[in-house]
Order: C-alpha cells, then sequence, then structure tokens
C-alpha cells in the first residue's frame, strides 16, 4: 500500500509545488527521490505502467506542500485559508469576509487598526453590499489602472486617492465593524468619530451623530455602522440607533477610507487584496 499512500505522480507533485510558487521547490528537492514500485505487491495496488516513476513523499512533506498550496490560493483570492475570513494582522483580530448585517449581505473588502500613539484602540473591517462588491472594485481597475495586476497595481491603488473616496462614497450599502482593543466610554467612542469628521461635517450634523452613539463598549466587543441608503445605522454592543441624513451618512465612511484616514493599514489592506482580485 505504500504506493497509494506516499507517493504522487512526478509531474503532480512538481504542478503542485509550481503552484505553491517556484521558489518553494528548492527547498523541497533534496527530500524527493523518483523511484519504480518496488515489489509486484505495490505494482498491483498502483495497478498501471504509468506509476513506474512515482515521487516519494512522507505524509508530513505531503501536508507541507497542500498547505502551501492552500496559503498560495488563498492569497491569490485575498483572503485567509481559515474559514472565509480576513485577519487585521497587528492585532490578530478576524473578521468573516461575508457577514450579514441588519438583514443584508456584505463582502469585507479589507481590515486594518486604529492606534492613538503606540495604543490599539480597535481592528476594522470595511465591506460593501455582497451583491456588488466585486463589480465595484473591477470596473474602477479596468476604468483606471487597466493592464496592471499584482505588485504594480497594488503600488498604484495605494497611491490612488480616488481609489479610496470611490469607496467610502459609493451608492450600494456599506459597513464598518470595529472590534474593540480596549474599554472605550461613550465620549470617547464619539469624539473619536467626530474628531476625524469635523472637517467634513457642520456642528449640526456631528451632534445628529453623536446623539446615536448611547453608550460605550468594553475590550472585546463589536460596533457596527452601515449605510443603506440615506439612513445610518449605528449598533454599539447592541445599543441601536438610527441616523436618517444623507449627508452624514456619504461622509462618515471618509473617516476610515478618506486621505486623513484613522486607519492607514486598513487602505494598504483594501488596496492589496483589490490587487489580487483574479
Amino acid at each position: 500500500m505504500a504506493c497509494e499512500v506516499d507517493t504522487w505522480p512526478l509531474d503532480a507533485a512538481v504542478d503542485y509545488l509550481e503552484h505553491a510558487h517556484n521558489s518553494n521547490v528548492g527547498m523541497f528537492a533534496h527530500e524527493f527521490s523518483v523511484r519504480p514500485c518496488e515489489s509486484q505487491a505495490e505494482e498491483d495496488t498502483v495497478g498501471s505502467p504509468h506509476d513506474v516513476g512515482r515521487i516519494s513523499m512522507s505524509p508530513s512533506l505531503t501536508l507541507i506542500a497542500c498547505a502551501l498550496v492552500l496559503g498560495s490560493l488563498a492569497a491569490a483570492l485575498g483572503v485567509r485559508a481559515d474559514g472565509g475570513q480576513i485577519v487585521d494582522r497587528a492585532t490578530g483580530t478576524k473578521f468573516d469576509a461575508l457577514t450579514r448585517v441588519g438583514g443584508k449581505d456584505y463582502q469585507c473588502l479589507g481590515a486594518g487598526v486604529r492606534k492613538l500613539a503606540v495604543v490599539k484602540v480597535y481592528a476594522l473591517a470595511f465591506c460593501v453590499d455582497a451583491a456588488h462588491a466585486d463589480a465595484i472594485v473591477k470596473n474602477y481597475l479596468e476604468a483606471h489602472h487597466a493592464g496592471l495586476r499584482g505588485e504594480p497595481l497594488f503600488e498604484a491603488l495605494r497611491k490612488d486617492a480616488q481609489f479610496f473616496d470611490m469607496l467610502a462614497g459609493t451608492k450600494h450599502n456599506r459597513l464598518v465593524v470595529l472590534k474593540l482593543q480596549r474599554d472605550l466610554s461613550r465620549k470617547q467612542l464619539a469624539t473619536n468619530i467626530r474628531r476625524s469628521l469635523r472637517p467634513l461635517l457642520p456642528d449640526d450634523k456631528l451632534d445628529r451623530l453623536d446623539a446615536a452613539i448611547t453608550t460605550g463598549a468594553k475590550e472585546g466587543q463589536v460596533v457596527k455602522i452601515y449605510a443603506v441608503g440615506p439612513k445610518l445605522t449605528v449598533d454599539v454592543a447592541g445599543a441601536v440607533r438610527v441616523v436618517d441624513d444623507e449627508e452624514v451618512t456619504r461622509k462618515l465612511f471618509f473617516v476610515w477610507l478618506g486621505p486623513k484616514s484613522v486607519s492607514p493599514k486598513l487602505r494598504e489592506d483594501t488596496a492589496r487584496r483589490a490587487a489580487q482580485l483574479p
């Protein structure tokens, strides 16, 4: 049974490793040996002249190769190989790549962290209407960065303010999910957002948004802020309020995606994932 369990056809093994990036092939080459099946019993198990000259791999090496393949595919798709989640690297916080909030489906486009000096305040993910997410990004790429792929596209996108303005101001449903890394009082949470919006909104509009934040949240709790049409819903750890104001709804997401973003890492991660779309 050894041929059946711990050997691969040589061309199949090479193909797998090439998909896991050519740079990885060398590190395994010395551990492979090409051999025919060593006994009649093995030949009977394998069952074909095509099995002569197979590549021998230990079970552990097979698992490593498979992990490389899965990791490569996950990177190409811009998501982690951990059940359809994206991860903020600075905090290790995970977000569902597809999530349902307020009866609507969202696809998350990137994750990042909000810091004050060296203090991590919250990890966050930015998401848009799942039915339109890919089209929103791909249509922009075709119109503004046609012909670019991979790292050159990422470099172009991360410097492209119009790309982030388009995402922040899209007419489609938008969502930010904040996962707190420390306790925040109601005043701290409201002030944090108000300070970033002050250049964009008059005081009376800021007051309306402040009023929708009725409580603080503890470390590990979740704040969800989402826009459907002109209405903005603020859900602070289950305390929900709605702001029915088109201007507030339209401009809020510039806090995280605008040129003065409170989370440059979110912008960077969003650009990188967009550049990896197939």
